[in-house]
This record gives C-alpha cells, sequence and structure tokens, in this order.
C-alpha cells in the first residue's frame, strides 16, 4: 500500500492528490494541503505498442519518497497521451511533477 493510499484510508471525506513542486500531497475539506511526502525518485514504465512504433506511452508511474516507500501511484498520468520521442516524455513527466529527470527510472 502507498503512503497515499495509507492516507486516504484514515481520513474522512474527499481527498484530492496532488503531485507537484517535487512532493505528493493532499487536499481535504478545508482546502489545507497536507504533504504526505517529498518524491526523491519515480519509477516510469513506457508502453510501445507493436501497432504503432516510435509511439510511447505512459504504462505506470510509481513515487518513492527518501526512505525509498512507495509514495503514489499516479494513474492520472495513465490516459493514452503519446509521445513520439522517448526522452519528451521523461521531460513531460519531470516538469508535471517539479523533479529533475535525473530521478526517473525507466523500468
Amino acid at each position: 500500500m502507498t503512503k497515499v493510499k495509507e492516507f486516504i484510508a484514515q481520513n474522512d471525506g474527499e481527498i484530492s492528490i496532488q503531485a507537484s513542486g517535487g512532493e505528493v500531497w493532499a487536499i481535504d475539506d478545508s482546502c489545507l494541503p497536507d504533504v504526505i511526502g517529498k518524491i526523491e525518485r519515480i519509477e516510469l514504465s513506457i508502453e510501445e505498442p507493436d501497432e504503432t512504433p516510435g509511439v510511447y506511452r505512459v504504462e505506470y508511474v510509481m513515487m518513492y519518497d527518501d526512505n525509498d516507500e512507495r509514495l503514489h501511484d499516479d494513474q492520472d498520468v495513465v490516459d493514452n497521451t503519446e509521445y513520439h520521442d522517448y526522452n519528451d516524455l521523461i521531460e513531460a513527466l519531470a516538469t508535471k511533477y517539479g523533479v529533475s529527470k535525473d530521478i526517473i527510472d525507466v523500468v
């Protein structure tokens, strides 16, 4: 279980999860953000469908904190957005999360 799922399980009400600025945080009904953890490493799985060579898509993204514990499995980016350059996909995720592309490990 990720730290985000643990956080959601311990709280009542609607929780929105944001990953930006190098951190993952939760926003509840009070609109006050709670930092769940700092993003130290990201595992990225990239799909290149056989029927469309040269097209890359996010298959899965898992974020880890400074203790290498699973922080957040970001399903929002698994959306069939197509990239025509492998490095453009990595750069787009680094920009979205506010991290260096050097911490993104392609698995």
